[in-house]
């Protein structure tokens, strides 16, 4: 009986929220409207289930949102958000190799220009990432 009510509740409650373009997480997967956004080994992917395909394949949590945020809304906005996933996923690799150089680094002079570089990709990377939550939150 009382896993009849729950059950039920659970089903009022997200067939309204079909109509909303606010995330939320539904088991395994992070649901918009008719979007779904699930992490894989791969990495985010998005998919449409009314057309039950996949949408895209993308590094970051806050691009795959922003992608289904916008398809969800009947924007198409997938080329500006992939572009920024590229440049998230380019410069955090970047970090990790700048953090490794300067963690096993004994010259000073690489130090310095390697702690200048780790700076500037993790700009890129802060810019590309408020550029995506404009994309979610507006």
């Amino acid at each position: 009986m009382r896993l009849e009510a729950l059950s039920i509740l659970e089903e009022v409650i997200d067939s309204g929220l079909e109509d909303v373009t606010l995330p939320y997480v539904s088991g395994n997967s992070i649901r918009i409207k008719h979007m779904v956004v699930r992490n894989s080994k791969v990495g985010w992917l998005v998919y449409n289930s009314k057309t039950h395909t996949q949408v895209s394949k993308l590094f970051c949590k806050s691009s795959a949102i922003a992608l289904a945020k916008s398809y969800a809304e009947g924007k198409n906005k997938r080329l500006i958000i992939e572009e920024l996933d590229r440049v998230i996923e380019k410069n955090h690799k970047d970090c990790t190799f700048y953090k490794n150089t300067l963690n096993n680094c004994k010259d000073s002079v690489k130090r310095e220009a390697t702690y200048n570089r780790y700076e500037v990709s993790l700009l890129k990377t802060q810019s590309a990432k408020k550029s995506l939550d404009r994309f979610i939150f507006w």
